[in-house]
């Protein structure tokens, strides 16, 4: 199955708690890609060919093709290649969660601790996605599990931002920093409840994130998940038995 870069949100920098869309790339259709692809039958020896390989090799990974990684290896691709953003066929194939493509880069050698351009790594692509599978397989293979970007953000904080509850409590099992803040002061906690994950703040609070602390604008979590209209996450911060059943926001507010 394709993976567009146009759903490749996290080739954003993650600065606060949100994105912009000025970076979202997105790959050839599979059509295109199969249509381009009967070039890897054969060796290339040209070396001004390769990085048209290289390239190649990163929507290979975006179309779950394993076949093709290797293939396209086996002519002298860069495992390590990287796109306009330096984001490199592991980092594509992690946040897709195409196992087969992950599993046969790992193999051959591809390094889990590469950053792109934003300094995010395969890790934080897969946490941001939710994909629970390629995280464990990059944790088990040496990925540092609270690597962060340029600015701060760990893969657990992209996990929470997203909602990605089974993300969040593989990375907390495998020893995450519960309080890592970014340089916006963001931390799991805050991120969350910004985005409104009531789970995703049951889980962290129950692994005892604190709940006071506050980000750079003196924005504690229940005081986010309040002015983005999230009353079920506030009143569950706050504390109130009744969380499950505080009012929701009107349909026509702009959370």
């Amino acid at each position: 199955m394709s993976c567009p870069f146009v759903a490749f949100l996290l080739l954003q920098r993650l600065g606060d708690y949100g994105t912009s869309n000025s970076e979202l790339r997105e790959f050839s259709s599979p059509s295109r890609w199969r249509k381009g692809a009967s070039h890897l039958l054969v060796p290339n020896t040209n070396e001004s060919e390769r990085n048209m390989d290289d390239q190649s090799l990163i929507a290979a990974a975006s179309h779950d093709d394993a076949a093709a990684v290797l293939a396209l290896l086996e002519r002298g691709a860069k495992v390590d290649a990287v796109n306009e953003n330096g984001s490199t066929p592991l980092m594509v194939s992690s946040f897709c969660g195409h196992a087969a493509v992950q599993a046969a880069l790992i193999h051959q050698g591809a390094n889990v601790q590469a950053t792109n351009a934003a300094g995010k790594t395969a890790l934080m692509f897969a946490a941001g996605a939710g994909r629970a599978a390629a995280i464990a397989m990059l944790l088990d293979n040496a990925a540092h599990v609270d690597a962060a970007t340029e600015n701060g953000t760990t893969a657990l904080m992209s996990a929470a931002l997203g909602g990605h509850l089974e993300a969040v409590t593989l990375l907390l099992g495998r020893g995450a920093n519960i309080e890592a803040a970014n340089e916006n002061g963001m931390t799991a906690l805050t991120a969350a409840a910004f985005g409104g994950h009531a789970a995703v703040v049951t889980a962290l609070l129950e692994r005892g994130a604190k709940k006071e602390v506050s980000d750079n604008n003196g924005m504690t979590a229940v005081k986010l998940a309040e002015q983005n209209g999230h009353a079920n996450v506030a009143a569950l911060l706050a504390g109130l038995k009744d969380a499950e059943n505080a009012p929701l926001p009107d349909e026509d507010d702009d959370l």
